[in-house]
């Protein structure tokens, strides 16, 4: 292949390499900008995840903490129901030893109303005046219901204890039940937030596969970018390398033709110098010469 045809060959290939880097570098922008955007919805995809599983956790500690809750006010209702169990069968065992008292002593009534009637009467003998005829019919019935309610001297200890008992279960029932209303709204909102916390997991759970999968576009899209970065490395090194090739030749081909001009100019030289030996005529060419080569000597 002749000097040319090779120069031709290699001009050729620069144009075509210099053709696909506008290609490649066209694109790089493009991949570059779908790899920016895969990147950005995978990171998007990540905050939410963490946002998601910061709620999830923050639901699991709310339901722990009420689910804990829950067992210890139930805890509180079992001791208030033993306490009033245990009160109960005080109760029985009193309302036992009562009945017995009444029994042996041959007790009939009940001490509570006699009291309120004992107290009636009284206060009717204080307020309402009558004949003494009247009056004396009271104060015989005054007298014989107390001597009634003195035969409950001997029990009223115990009914005073049945009482207090009463009031004291009353007071525990009621604790009780608020426990229990309590108990019911902490349970009730603890599930609240389980379910909210399966919600949050299920949710979680397509994120992390969703997360996946853009982590998946975005190394793809990657893998495109360095790629194409790769080729337009290869391309350019290329493209430098045909340019070297061609300065080379260039360089080369100029020293031959220098090479020719100084061998020709060297064969006039020694014409023009058998002229003058012979006293021929110069030609304005050969003066040219003659001072070129007279000039070239000097300078060496």
């Amino acid at each position: 292949m002749s000097r040319e045809e090779e120069q031709k060959a290699l001009v050729d290939e620069l144009a075509k390499i210099r053709q696909e880097i506008t290609q490649v570098k066209k694109d790089i922008t493009l991949a570059n900008a779908e790899k920016e955007k895969a990147f950005k919805k995978k990171e998007e995809m990540h905050q939410h995840l963490v946002e998601n599983v910061s709620t999830l956790k923050s639901s699991k500690d709310q339901r722990n903490s009420l689910t804990g809750e829950v067992r210890e006010l139930k805890q509180k209702r079992r001791t208030l129901s033993e306490q009033i169990k245990k009160k109960i069968e005080e109760i029985k065992k009193y309302e036992q030893e009562y009945r017995e008292a009444c029994k042996k002593h041959n007790i009939k009534g009940d001490p509570a109303q006699l009291k309120k009637k004992i107290e009636r009467l009284e206060f009717k003998i204080e307020t309402e005046p009558g004949s003494f005829q009247a009056e004396q019919k009271l104060m015989k019935e005054l007298k014989k219901l107390k001597k009634e309610f003195q035969e409950f001297s001997g029990v009223t200890t115990i009914t005073t204890r049945i009482s207090e008992l009463s009031r004291e279960i009353d007071k525990l029932k009621k604790e009780s039940d608020d426990l229990f209303r309590k108990t019911q709204d902490r349970a009730k909102e603890s599930q609240t937030h389980h379910e909210e916390l399966l919600g949050s997991s299920k949710e979680i759970d397509e994120l992390k596969n969703s997360m996946e999968e853009s982590k998946n576009v975005f190394l793809e899209k990657k893998g495109r970018y360095n790629e194409l970065n790769g080729r337009l490395k290869t391309l350019l090194d290329d493209m430098k390398k045909i340019r070297g090739q061609l300065d080379s030749s260039k360089k080369t081909h100029e020293s031959k033709k220098n090479e020719i001009q100084k061998k020709k100019l060297k064969e006039k030289d020694i014409e023009v110098k058998e002229k003058i030996k012979k006293g021929k005529k110069l030609t304005t060419e050969d003066l040219l010469i003659f001072q070129q080569t007279s000039s070239e000597e000097k300078e060496v």
